[in-house]
């Protein structure tokens, strides 16, 4: 071969190769090489580099309507091999290759002629006549300009990763001697259900395998030797272009795509449980809900308080053990009125209790008291759960520019005055931050919604800065609220009479999230009965899944009206009132903006894969309890995967606003029609 000395082969070739000539289309075979031990098939994963032309049909920021052609292909396999097929596509990819890329997680990358390149990250969830539709996140503006033409385009197609693998596009320099140098542009994660990851760090790719494919028409696979966000380069053991290695050390240098194996230890499978909830998610029904209602992050960080239930404490022990602390008014000597608890402290009284026989409070330096970043907390008589209400505030305040406060209901009391003071200190970074809240149950005594959360926003924001000419707030605030109602004959079941948002979020930045069952109301979390409740504090994409799921809901309320049966409406309002009839920014964070995991990455945190699954009830289009509803249907597969035990903790099993005998009313599992219900009970 004039592609590679003989006497690197031993050296630079593992497994079997097939190398071409320079021609990308070539079909001829130039050498082989057999290795004495082949490794296991299971062990084997292939990546596949594709170079063809795509006619566009549609181009949009979360999807590419697309046709395919191609004109040649390279497979790789992840290290420690290096088992390369040839570039040859018949016998690479089948003839109809729509149907091939089906269900497939792809990076794509188009080149318009006279325009810079647009990228789309995603997977493939449907194909009709050859039409290929992606579902993902487009890197790039102005795709709606290319609809209708025919572009050179390249595609990297992953098959069987559970892991993550690294996609990006830059300028390869190719030095003749069998080294390739490239500057990265755009790097991304992908996971092979098409997921993207927020990391574009790929210093962890560092000793696998890639390829590359340049302008000019040729691919590379090489050994990485070093990564970082900016920077790759290898050792190449396999090349379609002549000159790779006897060329005199003159080098190339072109723009290309760059395609990257999955780490070693992100290949192992799911486990029985996660592998049947993902073949669930990826049938056809739910595939185009991904980013949607579900994705997937194989790295899930749980730091070591990621679980919150204060309550824990206290399981065993005597109610008259349970600490609660004596609440004051407005008037009452030493009250801090927004808290409604007793300072104390140096020269103050001990705390007193509820009741004189019960335990007395606790003096504390809440966190959730400083308004102002550098401020000093006060120190407050308190008593259980007090976690609660500092993790809240806690998490609000390391937003840097973008922020979701998802609740049932709106805060009140005391975690209305620790949300309170978050703002005002967001506001005193002087940054520009969009921050949406949104809630559930509506104000029943109210006529008119608006301004129920009108009172909530004059609440929420009393004590930022005036705004002024020279110093305005950088603060983009939207509260809004949906509730659907269908009074409609046909609709007798109690679950379909009302809906609304039921989700407890706190999403910051793409970054992190704090979620799970806690209501913020004082009264039914603080006091002398509380309910015993779940949140969770989760580090990485999964953040970003959040943010996806109530872009959905913003989307119904930025954009619905009044049914003409039924109570069915939207309602929001705005800060600063210059934004009076601006709604919120749908999605919150655009494509192609990325979390930055630096300020809150714990090292010693447990990484999990992890699915993210949530319910849009009827703004969906399906009914509470569908089979397609994604939440059920990930419940009911976990349900199914079940070999040994099943535990659970519920607030009920069956609807809220079922009257007694509502069971004997529906006579039977199937006529109820619940899968999660069904799973549990009926099967």
């Amino acid at each position: 071969s004039n592609t590679m000395p003989k006497n690197e082969l031993s050296q630079s070739v593992r497994g079997t190769v097939f190398a071409s000539s320079s021609s990308p289309t070539s079909r001829k075979h130039l050498f082989s090489s057999i290795p004495s031990v082949p490794p296991a098939a299971n062990k084997l994963l292939w990546y596949t580099l594709l170079h063809g032309k795509c006619t566009i049909f549609n181009s949009t920021s979360r999807q590419l309507e697309f046709e395919m052609a191609a004109e040649s292909a390279v497979s790789f396999t992840n290290a420690p091999f290096k088992h390369v097929l040839s570039p040859n596509v018949v016998d690479i990819v089948p003839p109809n290759i729509s149907n091939w890329l089906r269900g497939q997680a792809i990076a794509i990358a188009l080149h318009p002629e006279d325009a810079d390149p647009l990228y789309y990250i995603g997977s493939v969830i449907s194909t009709a006549n050859g039409v290929s539709t992606l579902t993902g996140e487009r890197l790039g503006s102005q795709g709606e300009t290319i609809v209708g033409q025919e572009v050179g385009c390249v595609a990297d197609v992953v098959k069987g990763i559970r892991g993550r693998s690294a996609v990006a596009v830059g300028e390869c320099t190719y030095d003749g001697n069998g080294h390739v140098d490239i500057a990265v542009e755009g790097a991304r994660t992908i996971t092979g259900l098409g997921s993207i990851l927020e990391s574009r760090d790929l210093s962890t790719f560092q000793g696998l395998n890639a390829a590359t494919y340049g302008d000019v028409g040729g691919y590379d696979v090489f050994s990485i030797d070093s990564a970082s966000s900016s920077h790759v380069s290898g050792t190449t053991y396999f090349s379609t272009r002549i000159g790779t290695w006897g060329g005199g050390g003159n080098a190339l240098v072109e723009k290309c795509s760059l395609f990257v194996d999955t780490p070693t230890d992100d290949q192992t499978e799911l486990s029985h449980v996660g592998e049947s909830v993902r073949v669930v998610l990826t049938n056809h029904n739910l595939a185009g809900e991904q980013g949607k209602t579900w994705d997937y992050t194989p790295d899930a960080r749980f730091g070591s308080n990621w679980i919150q239930i204060p309550l824990m404490s206290q399981l065993g022990k005597s109610t008259s053990e349970l600490v609660v602390p004596a609440f004051c008014t407005k008037g009452d000597d030493a009250c801090d009125e927004d808290f409604g608890l007793y300072t104390c402290g140096a020269g103050l009284p001990s705390c007193p209790a509820d009741r004189p026989s019960d335990p007395e409070g606790v003096c504390t330096a809440l966190k959730s008291t400083v308004s102002a970043p550098g401020g000093t907390p006060s120190e407050l008589c308190v008593g259980h759960s007090v976690s609660l209400y500092e993790e809240v505030y806690s998490t609000i305040i390391q937003a840097e520019r973008y922020l979701d406060i998802s609740s049932l209901e709106l805060a009140d009391g005391i975690f209305l005055a620790a949300i309170r003071n978050a703002i005002t200190f967001l506001d005193g970074k002087d940054q520009t931050i969009d921050i949406r809240f949104l809630t559930g149950l509506p104000d029943f005594t109210a006529l008119h919604q608006d301004r129920h959360l009108q009172r909530f926003m004059t609440n929420v924001t009393r004590d930022i800065r005036e705004p002024t000419r020279l110093r305005p707030t950088r603060l983009r605030i939207t509260i809004g609220q949906w509730f659907h109602a269908a009074l409609r004959p046909d609709v007798t079941a109690p679950e379909d009479l009302a809906s609304w948002n039921h989700a407890k979020i706190i999403a910051v930045d793409g970054r992190l999230t704090l979620e799970g069952g806690h209501n913020w109301a004082s009264n039914a979390y603080l006091k002398s009965s509380p309910i015993l409740d779940a949140s969770l504090v989760v580090e990485g994409d999964v953040a970003k899944h959040a943010h996806r799921f109530l872009d959905q809901q913003w989307h119904y309320i930025c954009t619905s009206g009044w049914g003409l049966l039924g109570y069915s409406g939207r309602y929001f309002v705005s800060f600063p009132d210059s934004r009076a009839d601006d709604c919120a920014p749908v999605p919150l964070m655009p494509p192609g903006v990325t979390g930055d995991f630096t300020q809150t990455k714990d090292e010693a945190a447990l990484v999990a894969a992890t699915f993210s699954v949530g319910h849009l009830g009827p703004i969906g289009g399906t009914r509470w309890f569908s089979a397609t509803g994604t939440s059920d249907a990930a419940i009911t597969a976990m349900f199914d995967s079940a070999k040994g035990s099943i535990k659970l903790a519920l607030q009920d099993l069956g609807p809220a606003f079922a009257p007694a005998g509502w069971y004997m009313t529906y006579g039977s599992c199937s006529r109820y029609a619940g899968p999660s219900f069904e799973a549990l009970l009926c099967r």
